[in-house]
């Protein structure tokens, strides 16, 4: 029988330091909520086999339908109403916890900048320890006040670390852990201090000064600024070359282009979207187009590669990703594709939701080298950034 790995993200604070109408678990960067992102990196880590979100009471339907139903998760996500407190949260997810379950991890749900080796580390001390937890060490000078704000003393920071999440703990131990607080009614400020007063070791792993948590407007702001980094590495590449045969049109970039020749193809033949739908498909580790669309099946047999185009749109945002910026080159010794080209983006830009402006269009010729010099067909080139959606 299989020994589970479950994450529960307690994300159902009321955000009373953001001062701000959206809880900052909701809060858009970009076009997504902040939570997402959190929830982006759990379902990438192969390790996790369910995740518990813990949300602020009432919010439940719209988290449901528009974070875990909106965005591709292939993980079991289920969504839980929260306590009052974090603790009392964490606990209602531990009671819902799937059975056969070894080890919990507990990240807060607006910590958006915790990596996957973050959770493979963590995870993989509770099983060697029992507990274990992020942190990374002091480095401002830590001084104790006394009530009449005047300092007492200077602590020595060399064994002092910031505590972070994730959290990760044997089932058992966490459980124990709980209850024994819920009958003592104590509360603490982190999941392992109760672990703590149970007696038991907690292991400290090392965490990154990035992974912090969203408490305020300022640290949102960074956020915003970090995502921004991260967000835009996914890219992709593009190429595909059709022959000029008579009795055919010519379409490129989904424009009907008057020339004595058109491009072979099962669909239409149109080399430069085709070059952009592999450079979709591809930034995100995707099969090529001929594998979603083959020259086998009949219903795609003439169509327009406009609608390949947008059925591969449709594959990204199943993902959680949309096209940012397209770059392409055709290369043709004839017609002309200058003129066109401003036709081109506008198709294009509308079909993929993008503005005009992240899309260039560009043309060579082959200098009568080769096939294509020599007039037998057109070729095209395309580099795709993606980025979360």
């Amino acid at each position: 029988m299989k020994h589970k790995i479950a994450a529960i993200l307690p994300a159902a604070g009321m955000s009373s330091r953001m001062a701000g109408e959206v809880k900052k678990q909701f809060i858009k960067i970009g076009s997504r909520p902040l939570i997402a992102y959190t929830l982006d990196v759990f379902e990438k880590v192969p390790l996790i086999d369910e995740i518990l979100l813990v949300v602020p009471r009432g919010t439940e339907k719209y988290c449901e339908r528009q974070i875990a139903g909106k965005y591709g998760y292939g993980k079991k996500i289920r969504i839980i109403a929260g306590g009052k407190k974090r603790q009392d949260s964490v606990l209602r997810a531990l009671k819902k916890t799937g059975k056969n379950c070894s080890i919990v991890v507990i990240h807060d749900g607006v910590r958006p900048l915790v990596t996957e080796e973050m959770v493979i580390a963590s995870v993989s001390a509770a099983r060697k320890y029992g507990a274990a937890v992020l942190a990374v060490p002091e480095t401002d000078t830590i001084k104790k006040v006394g009530y009449d704000k005047s300092v007492r003393t200077t602590l020595d920071r060399s064994g002092v670390w910031r505590i972070q999440t994730p959290q990760a703990f044997r089932f058992e131990l966490i459980k124990k852990a709980y209850e024994k607080a819920f009958m003592d009614k104590f509360y603490a400020t982190d999941d392992a201090m109760l672990v703590e007063r149970l007696g038991e070791k907690v292991k400290i792993v090392k965490g990154s000064y990035n992974n912090i948590k969203i408490t305020t407007r300022e640290d949102l702001v960074v956020a915003e600024t970090m995502l921004s980094k991260t967000k835009d590495g996914l890219f992709g590449i593009g190429y595909d070359i059709h022959r000029l045969s008579e009795n055919r049109r010519l379409m490129l970039g989904g424009v009907r282009i008057p020339f004595k020749k058109g491009l072979m193809g099962h669909s239409d033949g149109d080399a430069l979207l085709h070059s952009i739908c592999d450079a979709m498909l591809g930034s995100t580790g995707e099969k090529d187009i001929g594998n979603h669309f083959p020259n086998t099946d009949k219903r795609y047999r003439g169509i327009s590669s406009l609608i390949l185009l947008q059925k591969v749109e449709k594959i990204l945002e199943g993902r959680g990703y949309i096209v940012k910026n397209i770059d392409c080159v055709v290369i043709a010794e004839s017609p002309k594709i200058a003129p066109y080209a401003d036709r081109m983006k506008t198709k294009i830009a509308e079909v993929l939701k993008i503005r005009k402006e992240n899309i260039g269009i560009k043309a060579t010729t082959n200098e009568g080298i080769g096939f294509i010099g020599e007039g037998g067909g057109i070729a095209a080139f395309s580099i795709v950034s993606v980025v979360k959606g």
